[in-house]
């Protein structure tokens, strides 16, 4: 855990090899936008439909778009 002075610094080993490993990154980002057009529909009958789903989607689109990347050629 970091101190006042140091920052928070999260160990992304697990991440690095579930993408690597596991998922496609584009793969995951496909199906982080059909999560998104899941959600919407899901969500239209909610009351506060705009309030919450709105910072539900702009995290899943920022990911998304973090997957959809292209990386540079090594």
């Amino acid at each position: 855990m970091a101190t006042k002075n140091e920052p928070y610094r999260f160990n992304y080993q697990a991440l690095d090899k579930f993408l690597v490993q596991d998922y496609d990154p584009k793969l995951l980002g496909d199906q982080l936008d059909e999560l998104m057009t899941d959600l919407v529909h899901v969500s239209k009958d909610e009351p506060d439909f705009g309030r919450s789903l709105s910072e539900h989607h702009y995290l899943l689109r920022n990911l998304r778009d973090i997957f959809w990347q292209k990386l540079p050629k090594a």
